[in-house]
């Protein structure tokens, strides 16, 4: 795997991770819930920081949000990457194109009033993490086609 590669998942997890911290309420009230941490918390929400949750924390704050978060999110980039093998990049180009306008037409609703509301930071922060998913699938795409090469 690529140094690029392990770049863009562990931005994606960082990304999951911070959705799910953010969902207990923060940095301190998720520590108070698992078994980890301010500080490592921290860390898993950092993309440049190569620290990832292990399953009993993730299990733990799931409790404590009552919703499958993360694993879902991980369920749902496992079952994606599995399905992108031999993906497009032109129609995954394209895609990403839309989903950053659709990410500027949100920004731009949710700075009109000049306050954020929870609500506008979630689905800002989930349309960021999509296109993030979208890069992944598109930095994937543009790989060399190893087995087409070698005949």
């Amino acid at each position: 795997m690529s140094r690029e590669s392990r770049f863009t998942i562990q931005v994606q997890l960082s990304t999951i991770a911070g959705a799910l911290i953010t969902a207990c309420g923060g940095f301190e009230a998720a520590a108070l819930e698992c078994d980890v941490s301010k500080t490592q918390l921290q860390r898993a929400a950092n993309p440049h920081h190569k620290y990832t949750l292990k399953a009993s924390t993730i299990f733990h704050l799931e409790q404590a949000t009552g919703k499958p978060i993360m694993s879902a999110a991980l369920y749902e980039l496992g079952r994606r990457n599995a399905s992108t093998k031999n993906i497009c990049p032109i129609y995954v180009g394209i895609d990403l194109a839309d989903s950053a306008t659709d990410l500027t037409v949100l920004i731009r609703g949710a700075f009109s009033d000049g306050i954020i509301t929870i609500t506008e930071h979630k689905t800002l922060s989930g349309k960021a993490g999509e296109i993030l998913n979208q890069l992944g699938d598109l930095t994937y795409a543009f790989r060399p086609q190893l087995a087409e090469r070698a005949e």
